[in-house]
């Protein structure tokens, strides 16, 4: 019988306790609103100095190495092809220190002001794929046509398989 008054007795302090919360949290969101919600569509002022995704315009990039060589979070990738040397950049590994675009130098990386990166799928993180909107030059050689599949099949020796 003891036991039984205090195990209603802590449920009703945990009762009490759960009402007191929601009333606090309704207050909260009549006050403010949903603040995700609210400031899901809203873009930032960003600083004329703000460095987001990187991004690669492959038709610049002759594949040096060089930003591989100073990127200090391992984020970029080179990968030589018969027909043409390319860097692969994991977004997700990139500390956005810039590096890499300050020492390129035919100017083919640059940082983005782009910073909504979040994603469930981790792959859409790793640019390495040459296609219309990167490439800077209207005509691509059937050589660069046909690099896709080979980076893939490069990519996927490298990368542990997620399925």
């Amino acid at each position: 019988m003891m036991q039984n008054n205090a195990i209603n007795s802590i449920f009703g302090s945990i009762k009490s306790f759960v009402v007191v919360i929601k009333d606090v949290f309704g207050i909260f969101i009549k006050l403010f609103g949903h603040v995700g919600a609210k400031n899901a569509e809203k873009t930032l002022e960003l600083s004329e100095n703000y460095r987001g995704k990187p991004e690669l315009d492959y038709g610049k990039c002759t594949g040096c190495g060089l930003c591989v060589e100073v990127c200090p979070s391992s984020g970029m990738l080179k990968i030589n092809n018969e027909e043409k040397k390319l860097v692969s950049i994991d977004v997700s590994r990139c500390s956005f220190c810039a590096n890499c675009a300050e020492i390129c130098p035919n100017e083919a990386l640059n940082m983005t002001k782009q910073y909504k990166l979040a994603t469930g799928d981790k792959k859409v993180l790793l640019l390495e794929y040459p296609n219309e909107k990167n490439i800077s030059n209207d005509t691509q050689t059937s050589a660069e046509q046909d690099i896709q599949p080979k980076i893939e099949t490069e990519m996927q020796q490298i990368l542990p398989n997620e399925e």
